[in-house]
């Protein structure tokens, strides 16, 4: 075998592998359901205010919202990030029955603290004590309702979750 086919071989198998993986990719990805799909929207904070404009483009006067597929942890819960810009999504869909698993990877506390802390079932969707960087909090939505959320360690990140 001379030098030229060796190097058309590492080739082959090169596009072989690269497909191969491509394939096994697409197909552990999670099916989203059309009705569970969100889209992203400006979260308001526990005091009614706006934290920002997360998802949306300003194109010369018009704003766009920029819709977003969520994301599943490897058991099926929906993924919901905090970093220092805030919550990723900031705003979820669900159907009831669903988990959610929130994942710290700012360099601040987070804390997830409900804004209606009064009344069911609302109140139960609290996280009980900070957690660092890379630290985590999931909670089951077994009721529907509209949670909406802040860290109680920067009460202008806030979130709202949309129970089904």
């Amino acid at each position: 075998m001379n030098n030229r086919q060796g190097g058309n071989i590492w080739l082959i198998a090169l596009i072989i592998a690269v497909v191969v993986v491509g394939i096994w990719w697409m197909s552990n990805r999670a099916e989203i359901a059309p009705e569970e799909a969100n889209t992203a929207a400006t979260p308001t904070s526990p005091t009614g205010g706006t934290t920002g404009t997360a998802g949306k483009t300003n194109t010369g006067g018009t704003t766009v919202t920029t819709p977003t597929q969520p994301i599943f942890t490897s058991s099926g819960a929906y993924l919901i990030t905090y970093s220092s810009s805030g919550f990723k999504p900031a705003e979820l869909t669900i159907s009831a029955g669903k988990s959610v698993h929130f994942v710290n990877n700012s360099n601040s506390a987070m804390r997830i603290a409900p804004v209606d802390s009064s009344n069911p079932p609302y109140y139960s969707f609290a996280q009980s004590k900070s957690v660092g960087k890379g630290g985590t909090f999931d909670f089951l939505f077994s009721v529907k309702g509209a949670y909406r959320y802040f860290n109680e360690n920067n009460p202008l990140h806030a979130g709202i979750i949309t129970v089904r």
